[in-house]
């Protein structure tokens, strides 16, 4: 993740920055301020200070010593037959419209438990280490389990949050899913958000 980049994970960055100290905006947007703050983290933490955010970084900024290899994620044995079931739970549990969910993981996923994307991204939900600390930190209060139940429960969290936000606008709380609340709330949706909304959309339709 480098400067030019737009979008939530750019949000989640900005948010973790922000938590240790660095006075950025929360926007989505990957700009010179962003590339700064992120410098001087890096350099601070003896990381290659390039103003690129990959998996080292984001694995300092939440709290975990950077290491030389791959960072170990946990893999969960769930087979894929289980998601849906698990995806209907916590959409229940924090009454989320399961259609809705089960569209976003697949979207996002494919219901894969086990897919990491080059930016850290994990699981069903795809779920970056420091969106799953901001939902672990603020919206849930408490540590969540690193497994594929945990996962979407964090997923889950997170989108009946952005639900709220958005007083229960869905084409809203899904760019802001994908773009950042922030972003949303200053730019629009931008070409990219509206493909993705219109996505989950017709595969809620479709009844995942």
């Amino acid at each position: 993740m480098q400067r030019g980049l737009f979008g939530w994970d750019v949000s989640v960055l900005q948010f973790l920055l922000a938590r240790r100290g660095e006075l950025v905006p929360i926007s989505g947007y990957f700009d010179a301020r962003t590339a700064r703050a992120l410098r001087r983290f890096q350099h601070a933490r003896r990381l290659v200070a390039d103003g690129v955010a990959g998996t080292q970084t984001f694995a300092a900024l939440s709290g975990r010593e950077p290491t030389r290899t791959k960072p170990v994620l946990v893999r969960t044995s769930t087979p894929k037959t289980q998601v849906p079931a698990l995806l209907d739970y916590w959409s229940g549990h924090y009454a989320v419209d399961r259609r809705l969910v089960r569209a976003v993981a697949w979207m996002e996923s494919g219901f894969q438990t086990d897919l990491t994307s080059s930016v850290g991204a994990w699981g069903v939900m795809q779920i970056l280490p420091g969106t799953w600390s901001y939902v672990e930190t603020v919206l849930i209060g408490r540590t969540v389990p690193r497994t594929a139940s945990g996962n979407i429960h964090v997923g889950v969290a997170y989108l009946r949050q952005l639900l709220r936000e958005f007083g229960g606008n869905e084409r809203q709380a899904l760019a802001a899913w994908y773009q950042g609340p922030t972003s949303v709330r200053k730019r629009g949706a931008i070409r990219e958000t509206k493909i993705f909304v219109a996505n989950v959309l017709a595969l809620r339709s479709n009844s995942v």
